[in-house]
C-alpha cells in the first residue's frame, strides 16, 4: 500500500533537483544532489555489504521505482591543494559520491495510524576514510529537508532499519527506536554476512 498524496506528480524523483552546498566541521566543502541508482553501488559494496557482489547490490523492489530518490554527497576539490582528484581515489573525485542514501515510498510495517506519507531510508553509507566528519549527518539533514519540501502540508513517517552499531549516530540525529526487537539481515542475496538491525525513525 502506498501513501496517499495530494499532488498530481507523486514521484519522489521529480522533486527539486537543485544541489545543495555546505561545509563540514573539518572544513570539507560538500555538495549534495540526486544521483542515479547505479551511482550508489560502489559505496553500498564498500561500506555496507562487501560480501555481496556488485551486480547484486541494487534491489529492483525499490531502487528502480520511479517514486524512489537516490542522493549523493560529493566533495568539492580545493583548488589550493596540490593533489588533484583521481578515479583511483574516490574520496577526492568530484564525479563520484563520498556518501549515498536512498529514499523509498514504503509503509512502516503494521502501522495503524493516520500519517499518510511513509518514507523508508535505505542503504545509507559514507566512505570509510571520511566518516566522523559530519558528512552523514548533513546528508541525512538534506534528505529530510527534501521530504519536507516535497510534502509541505503533510506529516511524514520517516523510518528505516538501523544497524545496531549505528544507533547512537541516529539518536544524535534526532531519531528514535520504533521497535525494541532486533533482527538480522543477510544482504540482497540472503547469503551475506549477518548484520543486526533495529527499526528507527521519527515523524517529520
Amino acid at each position: 500500500m502506498e501513501p496517499s498524496q495530494d499532488r498530481k506528480d507523486t514521484s519522489l524523483a521529480s522533486q527539486e533537483q537543485d544541489s545543495h552546498t555546505s561545509t563540514t566541521s573539518s572544513d570539507v566543502q560538500l555538495t549534495f544532489k540526486p544521483i542515479a541508482p547505479e551511482d550508489t553501488i560502489p559505496l553500498r559494496h564498500l561500506v555496507l555489504w562487501p560480501s555481496i557482489s556488485l551486480d547484486k547490490q541494487l534491489i529492483p523492489e525499490y531502487d528502480f521505482n520511479p517514486k524512489t530518490i537516490h542522493l549523493g554527497a560529493f566533495k568539492i576539490p580545493n583548488p589550493n591543494t596540490a593533489s588533484q582528484p583521481t578515479l583511483q581515489d574516490p574520496t577526492f573525485d568530484k564525479d563520484h559520491p563520498i556518501g549515498v542514501l536512498t529514499l523509498a515510498a514504503q509503509r512502516y510495517p503494521s502501522f495503524s495510524g493516520e500519517i499518510p506519507v511513509h518514507i523508508q531510508l535505505h542503504k545509507f553509507a559514507v566512505h570509510p576514510s571520511l566518516q566522523g566528519k559530519g558528512i552523514g549527518r548533513q546528508l541525512l539533514s538534506y534528505a529530510i529537508e527534501i521530504l519536507r519540501q516535497r510534502y509541505p502540508d503533510q506529516k511524514i513517517l520517516f523510518h528505516f532499519d538501523a544497524r545496531v552499531s549505528q544507533i547512537r549516530f541516529y539518536e544524535r540525529s534526532g531519531m528514535s527506536i520504533l521497535d525494541e526487537k532486533t533482527f538480522w539481515k543477510y544482504g540482497s542475496t540472503g547469503k551475506g554476512e549477518g548484520v543486526e538491525y533495529v527499526k528507527m525513525g521519527r515523524v517529520l
